[in-house]
């Protein structure tokens, strides 16, 4: 690259953080409640649908792949938290650019927690957004090296509803947290929902994957479920938690997560994770004695902090 080349490229950069900061200075923009005012619903249904067609495409069929520590198909399904952000600002602006500047004040960008940050702008937004449950696993061993994930909800309008699932993945090397949009529907929560969130979870990675043994659901999700469905004999309003042998809304889920084990077990271990997992599966019926714990409050809550000290563009 030349000098002038050299000189472009600073003058492109700097010009676009100047249109990020005088966007951001015209509108007053200091916190997530005063950016997600400025939703385009249309384009954010554009995105979703496209990230959603990327996620059952051929090459992913509905399935996060990594081995170890190459995240390549990870990365190249995700970046979603990003694409989102387009979707609050105008289309001129590069949103790279706009995280950039905003990780200063309310989008903690460079640690690897924006996924949640995002997730903040749009529940002030007007989008409808509705938390369902949440996937983590009680090995200790596998505590800072495993993922976990929460599904939500997000309506848009009567007819345009997306299953989006919130992955956080800790690694020894760096901390994945984004999006992944696995569904649209039409808004109902039912069984075959649920069957579905719990089928999408079990194949949400792999070949290392290991069924999830404690599950969290909220309960306003279950509102419309019959009792029956969340746990047997007569419901106890004091007891939240259970086994998840004893929820009949897991059965599909607990049969499928037999044959998982059952596939590790044919599996010879070929790397460190997967080899762990592999352990595992030989102590069996590890998921059957997990528990699922319903709760009448938010799995994360929203909040609008900003992490500005000073308003800088005044």
């Amino acid at each position: 690259m030349g000098k002038n080349d050299i000189d472009n490229f600073v003058d492109e950069h700097e010009y676009d953080l100047f249109k990020v900061h005088t966007w951001l200075t015209e509108n007053k923009i200091k916190t997530k409640k005063d950016i997600s005012k400025f939703l385009d619903k249309k384009k954010l249904q554009k995105i979703l649908d496209s990230n959603l067609r990327k996620y059952q495409s051929k090459k992913y069929k509905g399935k996060i792949k990594y081995e170890d520590f190459d995240y390549d198909n990870f990365y190249s399904l995700t970046r979603l938290k990003i694409d989102v952000l387009s979707a609050f600002c105008p289309p001129d602006l590069d949103p790279d650019y706009v995280a950039n500047v905003c990780s200063n004040g309310f989008i903690d960008e460079y640690n690897g927690e924006s996924m949640y940050d995002i997730y903040d702008i749009l529940h002030f937004s007007s989008v409808e957004l509705s938390q369902i449950c949440f996937f983590s696993v009680c090995e200790q061993n596998l505590k800072n090296d495993y993922p976990n994930l929460l599904y939500i909800n997000l309506k848009i309008d009567s007819k345009n509803s997306y299953l989006i699932k919130m992955i956080n993945f800790p690694n020894n090397r760096a901390t994945i947290q984004d999006f992944v949009v696995v569904k649209k529907h039409s808004g109902k929560f039912n069984k075959a929902l649920f069957n579905f969130i719990f089928l999408d979870s079990l194949d949400s990675f792999t070949p290392q994957c290991y069924p999830w043994d404690i599950i969290e659901v909220c309960d306003e999700t279950t509102k419309l479920l019959k009792d029956s469905l969340v746990c047997r004999g007569k419901k106890n309003t004091k007891k939240r938690t259970h086994f998840v042998n004893d929820v009949p809304l897991f059965k599909n889920y607990l049969v499928e997560a037999k044959k998982r084990v059952k596939t590790i077990l044919r599996k010879s271990p070929k790397s460190d994770t997967s080899e762990m997992i592999h352990s595992l599966a030989k102590k069996g019926n590890l998921f059957e004695i997990g528990t699922a714990t319903f709760i009448n409050k938010p799995l994360i809550s929203s909040n609008n902090k900003s992490y500005w000290k000073d308003w800088p563009f005044e």
